[in-house]
């Protein structure tokens, strides 16, 4: 069954081929909200973000609406959206009820805060996400961010160390360096009279 090969390529991480199949079940049959979620999150995957909004859509439309749908298509939506930069959409879909009890829409509202500059809530978000999993280097990155924006220094220096001691790519190693490297320039700059005025933001974002 075509649905059920794409399911279980989506679940391998195969998501180009899972695409494939969960396209031609659907070209048979429009109305099978699962087939059209898993496909979504296939193509979220592929970063096809119109596509992925697309058959979320589609898949909540046949459920009813979202409450009634699994929660993955909440993941989703608030994803889009966000990659959309549509953020009071994002937030309505990671809302705060939703988010407290799942870390992939926490981890949204986090990015979404740190680009609306709303540095006491992406604080929060990123303390509950770093405390929640203290081996993921984006969780204390981000928190790091929300820190150097509030000024605990401190407090930022810490977490980029543990940013960088958790760090699994090289990709967030190179943000980690390139922010200790601005704290050191700040540090350098406060003992000698200076004053810096712009505080980084890093957006930290969630793939699906």
């Amino acid at each position: 069954m075509l649905a059920r090969r794409g399911a279980d390529a989506l679940a391998s991480g195969h998501a180009r081929l899972a695409a494939t199949w969960l396209r031609e079940s659907l070209g048979s049959d429009d109305a099978q909200p699962q087939v059209h979620l898993d496909l979504a999150t296939a193509l979220m995957h592929e970063n096809d973000t119109e596509g992925a909004l697309h058959h979320v859509r589609r898949a909540v439309a046949l459920w009813g609406d979202v409450e009634r749908a699994p929660p993955q298509a909440r993941r989703v939506l608030a994803m889009t959206h966000a990659r959309r930069r549509e953020w009071d959409l994002a937030l309505r879909a990671a809302d705060i009820e939703h988010a407290a009890e799942d870390s992939t829409l926490l981890a949204v509202r986090a990015a979404v805060q740190v680009e609306l500059g709303r540095w006491d809530d992406a604080l929060a978000a990123y303390e509950r996400l770093s405390a929640a999993a203290p081996r993921e280097a984006r969780w204390w990155l981000g928190l790091a961010t929300a820190q150097q924006a509030l000024g605990r220094w401190d407090r930022a220096g810490e977490s980029l160390h543990q940013a960088a001691r958790h760090a699994r790519d090289t990709a967030v190693l190179a943000a980690v360096q390139t922010q200790l490297g601005a704290l050191g320039t700040r540090a350098r700059a406060h003992e000698g009279g200076g004053m810096a005025h712009d505080a980084p933001r890093l957006a930290a974002r969630e793939r699906p």
